[in-house]
């Protein structure tokens, strides 16, 4: 999972993968990542466009220690060392960070199972825009074959702020990017989550209500309502769709209200996929953690933007993955003129259970000179020793 900002993309291998390493007798990966950048040249230039490098060499190490005789209670923690190189600036950064460190135990009842977790570990808003990270704390959650009901509670103040990707207060001031690691804006964060399965027809219903609340002199304070369905549409067509209310106040400040709408469609083949999808996040909208919306040079946010494009993926053979999209962007700011064409193509080969190896190619093209053209290549390779 890549999430972030150009510079500061983060890396973060997911649990499952981490525990299949760890049964499979290694503890440790090798990741190298080689990013390259067009440098800050406008779309109406025409001096010569360059590229930089960003190269990122990042070393995981993982443990998972069963708790008792049984698979129910387990403890797992993953840490990183990464270096970071930046060609167009020669600098150079080096990042240590435990992102995944957590006690869990499953229960299971007579009519269902009760899971917990408890220590650092990532948590997913329904929409997946509003709050993706790991962060410090709780989660409980009862689920059946007809229901599931969760709640989650988390504090982020003991994170790296080197790599978190939050909205942090105005007045934070994070610490100098020469350090291995500096603390992150102190947020409490809260959310109860209630999903229906197979309700009608097959298709999921589910409601969040989510909150970020700071821990500091100055306040700021962020809500946000979500309701989302899923399902079925007609055999191998598929859909999913949500809709969410946020309201924000920093500093005791009046609250403002936003919206944000998702929508997404997809058709299944044998080997491959192919859909449509769509955001509208209104002027006033901010999330949670600060992902990227457009691959711009900007890299905006999701705010002030309506966002609708079409994609594709094929697999020509099981241990290999190819994607592309195409999107246009309109300017929430702007009466919601075009505001750029945003292209992607990207593939994915697993080599050997212990060798990976991907590239993509990123391209953003400026309609309304507000912004820069962007041009990014990614190459990644992944060595589990």
């Amino acid at each position: 999972i890549l999430i972030g900002a150009k510079g500061k993309e983060r890396v973060i291998l997911n649990e499952e993968f981490v525990s299949q390493i760890i049964e499979n007798n290694d503890i440790k990966a090798l990741l190298n990542e080689y990013l390259f950048y067009q440098e800050a040249i406008t779309s109406k230039t025409d001096e010569e466009k360059k590229f930089f490098v960003d190269q990122k060499d990042s070393f995981y190490a993982w443990v998972k220690v069963p708790v008792g005789t049984g698979a129910d209670k387990y403890f797992i923690a993953e840490g990183l060392y990464q270096f970071e190189y930046l060609s167009n600036t020669k600098d150079s950064f080096n990042f240590i960070d435990v992102d995944l460190f957590k006690f869990v135990y499953s229960k299971r009842l007579e009519n269902g199972v009760i899971d917990v977790k408890a220590g650092r570990f990532g948590f997913m808003d329904l929409t997946s825009v509003i709050f993706s990270q790991a962060a410090d704390g709780a989660f409980l959650s009862y689920r059946n074959q007809s229901m599931t009901v969760s709640a989650y509670a988390s504090y982020t103040g003991l994170l790296n702020s080197n790599i978190v990707k939050m909205y942090n207060a105005a007045d934070f001031e994070p610490g100098d990017k020469e350090n291995v690691y500096n603390l992150s804006d102190k947020f409490i964060n809260a959310a109860a989550t209630i999903a229906f399965l197979n309700l009608f027809g097959n298709q999921t219903v589910a409601a969040q209500v989510l909150g970020s609340f700071r821990a500091d002199s100055i306040s700021f304070t962020r809500i946000y309502a979500t309701l989302s369905l899923d399902g079925p549409v007609y055999k191998n067509l598929f859909y999913s769709a949500s809709a969410s209310i946020g309201m924000s106040s920093y500093n005791d400040a009046d609250f403002t209200t936003a919206l944000l709408l998702k929508g997404n469609i997809s058709y299944y083949f044998d080997k491959a996929s192919a859909g449509a999808k769509f955001v509208f996040a209104d002027k006033n909208f901010g999330g949670i953690t600060s992902l990227v919306a457009l691959n711009s040079l900007t890299e905006p946010g999701y705010s002030a933007l309506l966002k609708a494009g079409i994609f594709g993926t094929y697999k020509p053979i099981s241990d290999v993955l190819c994607k592309a999209e195409f999107n246009l962007a309109f300017d929430g700011l702007n009466d919601y003129e075009l505001k750029g064409l945003e292209f992607g193509l990207s593939a994915e080969y697993q080599i050997l259970s212990d060798l990976y190896a991907g590239a993509e190619w990123n391209f953003y093209k400026d309609c309304n000179e507000t912004e820069f053209d962007f041009n990014k290549i990614s190459l990644k390779i992944r060595i589990t020793l």
